[in-house]
């Protein structure tokens, strides 16, 4: 379960709210993880919060054809780590 949390460009404002078909609002509290998608230049484009954080889902469910995303890292200890 995955949710975009914020957006970097003002164009991908819409983004924000976006979330996986099974998003269920009183299941988000177990959705702790953060996570932050890039394209193949670096730039980021969106971050958001999931239920795992070994997941490329949000990347696979929207990231890469909905923004061009190509990676996903995800932040562990005060440090995003890629996937």
């Amino acid at each position: 379960m995955w949710r975009i949390t914020k957006a970097f460009e003002p164009y991908l404002k819409d983004s924000v709210g976006v979330s996986s078909r099974n998003w269920d609002a009183s299941r988000a509290v177990k959705a702790t993880a953060r996570f932050r998608m890039r394209d193949d230049d670096g730039i980021l484009y969106v971050e958001g919060i999931s239920t795992s954080t070994s997941s490329f889902a949000p990347l696979d469910d929207y990231g890469e054809g909905g923004l061009g995303c190509t990676s996903i890292e995800y932040l562990e200890k005060g440090v995003w780590k890629p996937l």
